[in-house]
């Protein structure tokens, strides 16, 4: 139905798409977060989070590397594993606590992890790869957020591993299964 870039300076990049689908029309806003500063990926998140709140129908996707943490788990251990210059992109400014604002911010906007909501079982870790991303140490930065009506449509959600996967990135995509079929 649409396509377009989202006007905002998102340190990588944010692109927007509408499709039909047999429950309404579904906008999918695809972000790629800012990897070094915990305040611009809150920032970044805000701006991304108000894109989808404008978008047509009640039917939102936000999919993305946030590379960033969640407020949820405690991520004590994977941050002090990592070098300290990747230590302090995951860091608030007072060195010791765990920054987790921009997927709070998500969740403040009403937005739900698709991951959490379809019971998926295991830690859901994205990064990183057998291709890269040694600088990891076993971090989910990846994510799948829904407004409340697709939330509700989620059968299940994975992190694709394996074969290709291994390959073509330094981060695993996450994928979510939904009761909608094309209009």
């Amino acid at each position: 139905l649409a396509a377009a870039r989202v006007r905002r300076p998102f340190h990588h990049a944010a692109q927007r798409v509408t499709v039909a689908t047999d429950a309404g029309p579904l906008t999918v806003l695809s972000v790629h977060l800012d990897p070094y500063s915990g305040l611009r990926r809150r920032v970044e998140a805000g701006w991304a989070a108000a894109a989808l709140r404008r978008a047509p129908g009640e039917l939102g996707l936000l999919a993305g590397d946030l590379n960033t943490l969640d407020p949820v788990a405690d991520h004590t251990d994977r941050i002090a594993r990592l070098p300290a210059a990747y230590r302090r992109r995951h860091l608030r400014r007072d060195g010791r606590t765990v920054d987790t604002r921009a997927v709070a911010r998500l969740l403040a906007a009403g937005l739900v992890d698709l991951y959490t909501a379809a019971g998926t079982p295991d830690a859901g870790l994205t990064a990183p790869t057998r291709h890269g991303g040694a600088e990891f140490s076993g971090m989910r930065l990846d994510y799948l957020f829904g407004a409340p009506a697709l939330a509700a449509r989620v059968r299940g959600c994975r992190v694709v591993r394996g074969g290709d996967a291994e390959y073509a990135s330094d981060h695993y995509p996450v994928v979510a299964d939904l009761a909608l079929d094309p209009a």
